[in-house]
């Protein structure tokens, strides 16, 4: 009799304490941040009247703080550009880096020699100097929290945030986790270089997705591009987390299976003890399902304009893949489907093998001087 009871009341209980069903959608959050950026605006302007979040949140029926944040992204950060683009010196190399790291709100855990390291090449030979250069190194991200990024730094370990300033606890917890956990710590991004039109990041994962398509994704080199373009993590501890994982799986794909979507279902439910965190867990899922549409173009013949159709369609935190890129990035990626959507004798798009050999070619061509992307990049190119 009280087992029944006991029973009845925590059924009652879950009952209560189940989620509801969500309301909304991210493809429908999607097109609504779409239409207060974009369409609302223009309907405003067109009746002569000045644009306001005030406005926009009545038509949309939002409130005032989602329309200004709609607003803020197309129209920018003015203000905030002009602030990075005065740095200079390390102030601006240490920006760059956090910015690479930390794209959107969010933490990571930076080792200070690396940091030391990116900034002095040449090692410190006393202790004096090692301390003059920690202290340069903190006074110089102190210019930084104007672009709300803050550091708490402990040892050699370096927390940086990026939004709302570090609570002491916090952040003492997220080092004292590292230091127990090197895992933990995040590694530097490559510095920026002048690299050429086919050796960017962009144009480097756009190849990879087609040898992907045709199931050639299995070198460590060709998926880590290929994971570097299709942003399905933006922060920086996961995607370092992400690219370990695949590091540690690629040169064994092989052993482990001949079908990479069904490898990485298994891998996020946690098959053969692999133990991810829920961030790479998704990401390895989202992956899956990704190369799977992008295999499916390999299988029945397509076209590479056909797989960057399914590329485009892609999404990462609701906003199509592509508008994810800076300006700089979507140009070469507007370069590169022009490059390759193009026909053959016969009036039909070049399938996935042609157009990698028309990569590979126009590469070799562009390192030896032959070729150049100018045209492509800018339209008004005379040549």
């Amino acid at each position: 009799m009280s087992r029944s009871i006991a029973r009845f009341v925590v059924d009652q209980l879950v009952e209560f304490r189940k989620r509801p069903p969500a309301r909304t959608t991210a493809e429908g959050r999607a097109t609504e941040r779409l239409l207060m950026a974009t369409a609302i605006p223009d309907w405003i302007e067109e009746d002569g009247e000045r644009v306001t979040a005030r406005k926009v949140a009545a038509i949309a029926q939002v409130s005032e703080r989602k329309a200004s944040r709609a607003l803020a992204e197309r129209r920018g950060a003015p203000k905030r550009e002009a602030q990075a683009a005065a740095l200079d010196g390390h102030e601006r190399a240490l920006f760059d880096v956090a910015n690479a790291l930390l794209p959107d709100d969010g933490f990571c855990v930076l080792r200070v020699s690396d940091l030391e390291a990116r900034l002095w090449p040449e090692p410190a030979e006393t202790d004096a100097a090692r301390r003059k250069r920690r202290s340069r190194l903190l006074k110089s991200f102190e210019a930084l929290r104007l672009l709300s990024f803050h550091v708490v730094a402990k040892g050699d370990l370096l927390a940086l945030r990026r939004g709302r300033t570090w609570k002491p606890d916090d952040a003492a917890a997220r080092l004292a986790a590292a230091a127990s956990k090197p895992g933990l710590v995040a590694s530097l991004p490559a510095p920026p270089s002048r690299a050429t039109f086919w050796t960017s990041t962009e144009v480097r994962g756009l190849v990879a997705t087609l040898r992907v398509a045709l199931k050639k994704g299995y070198d460590p080199d060709v998926f880590r591009d290929f994971i570097a373009i299709q942003r399905v993590v933006l922060d920086g501890r996961a995607t370092e987390n992400l690219h370990r994982f695949a590091h540690r799986i690629s040169g064994g794909y092989g052993y482990w299976s001949n079908d990479l979507p069904t490898f990485f279902s298994f891998a996020a439910a946690g098959h053969w003890g692999i133990r991810l965190e829920p961030g790479v867990r998704d990401a390895v899922a989202e992956l899956g399902r990704r190369i799977t549409l992008l295999e499916e173009d390999g299988k029945w013949g397509r076209s590479a304009e056909s797989v960057m159709h399914s590329l485009e369609c892609f999404q990462s935190r609701g906003s199509p893949l592509f508008e994810c890129f800076e300006a700089e990035g979507r140009a070469r990626i507007t370069a590169f489907r022009a490059i390759i959507e193009v026909r053959d004798r016969a009036g039909d798009w070049i399938d996935i093998d042609q157009a990698l050999a028309l990569c590979d070619r126009l590469a070799r061509e562009e390192e030896a001087g032959r070729w150049s992307a100018e045209p492509y990049l800018n339209p008004d190119c005379p040549f």
